[in-house]
């Protein structure tokens, strides 16, 4: 299991009518894409996905003012994932005027993206600048913070990152002054561990301007993983589900459950992990020892989900052992058997 990744931005985007965010160059298919749209409280939609399919983010919107008026803020956000073809998105035309920036990330759960949410908004009092926090129930999510202020001549300082986040990174802040102007602004930070982070802040300039602000907690790749084991007819099915989409499977063929030598068997590993599929072949003995460790998911030149068969690849954190011996009976007298029995054990780790 490893951190979802940043791919990279689209350029912004502001107009008094609609607008049509361009999308991260080095996008692949299955990357997951992040609209943050800024309105002056007014509703926000994507009419034209231009091939794609945009839905709503948990959470989202979040607002404070009046509809249209100028001292108000909303943060709206869709998410889409990339599905290889899709173009430019368009927004509708909300009304005074519409912002927004496309943020792409790799390594997202495909079923599940989003593993917690919050939101809220800072009224037109104070200075500090507040991201909620939330509660994750899977290690190693990337926490996505944003946010929208009321005019262009508002600037957010430096960000204190809440308990539980490392590595927290500004991926932009930007003002523009279409219609009643406004800001727009988003970060990430990695939540190492399942478990509660705290809410981050800033200080924001000048004081008394409304905000409004959201955080998604973007799950890793989820995998659910069976491993099966057939030994000489008798056979042990386990499965395990941690964090990637892969289906895992070993089977021993040719061992006489009744045989007293050590006859070789031949042995195949498969892993197949969102459409790649990896083999490992082995020769082996009566006692057969096979293990696979899949450890984060690191590709050097190709998507998570259409690694190529050259990319490098590392795979963490799941481990799965499966171990089998075949113990041959021994006999007495004319042949009765008085002890045959096998054993099939299998190990899981994370």
């Amino acid at each position: 299991m490893a951190f979802p990744t940043f791919v990279g931005l689209g350029a912004f985007a502001s107009s008094a009518g609609a607008i049509t965010p361009v999308l991260p160059a080095g996008i692949a298919t299955n990357d997951l894409l992040l609209l943050f749209l800024e309105t002056h409280q007014e509703t926000a939609t994507v009419p034209t996905p231009n091939g794609g399919t945009w839905t709503q983010a948990p959470s989202s919107p979040q607002g404070s003012g009046s509809f249209g008026a100028n001292s108000s803020a909303r943060i709206t956000v869709f998410y889409s994932f990339y599905n290889g073809t899709q173009g430019n998105p368009t927004t509708n035309d909300p009304g005074d005027h519409i912002s927004g920036r496309i943020a792409a990330f790799r390594g997202v759960n495909l079923n599940n993206p989003f593993n917690t949410s919050s939101g809220g908004v800072n009224t037109d009092v104070g200075s500090t600048t507040t991201v909620n926090g939330g509660t994750t129930t899977v290690a190693q999510c990337l926490v996505i913070g944003c946010g929208a202020t009321e005019d262009d001549g508002d600037s957010i300082g430096a960000w204190t990152a809440g308990s539980g986040l490392a590595n927290f990174t500004e991926m932009f802040e930007n003002i523009h002054t279409a219609g009643d102007q406004g800001l727009i602004t988003a970060w990430r930070a990695e939540k190492a561990t399942a478990g509660a982070y705290g809410n981050s802040t800033a200080t924001m300039t000048p004081s008394g301007q409304r905000r409004a602000f959201m955080s998604l907690a973007l799950n890793p790749v989820n995998i659910s993983a069976t491993l099966a084991v057939t030994l000489g007819g008798a056979s042990l099915t386990a499965s395990a589900t941690a964090l990637c989409a892969a289906s895992l499977g070993v089977t021993l063929w040719g061992i006489n459950p009744t045989a007293s030598a050590a006859a070789p068997a031949s042995a195949s590993l498969a892993v197949t992990l969102e459409g790649l599929t990896i083999q490992a072949e082995a020769l082996i003995g009566r006692d057969a020892d096979l293990s696979v460790t899949l450890e984060g998911l690191v590709s050097d030149s190709s998507a998570v989900h259409e690694l190529l068969a050259t990319a490098n690849i590392t795979l963490t954190k799941l481990k799965l052992k499966a171990k089998a011996q075949h113990v041959p009976p021994d006999f007495v007298g004319s042949g009765q058997e008085v002890n045959r029995h096998m054993w099939i054990g299998m190990r899981f780790g994370f």
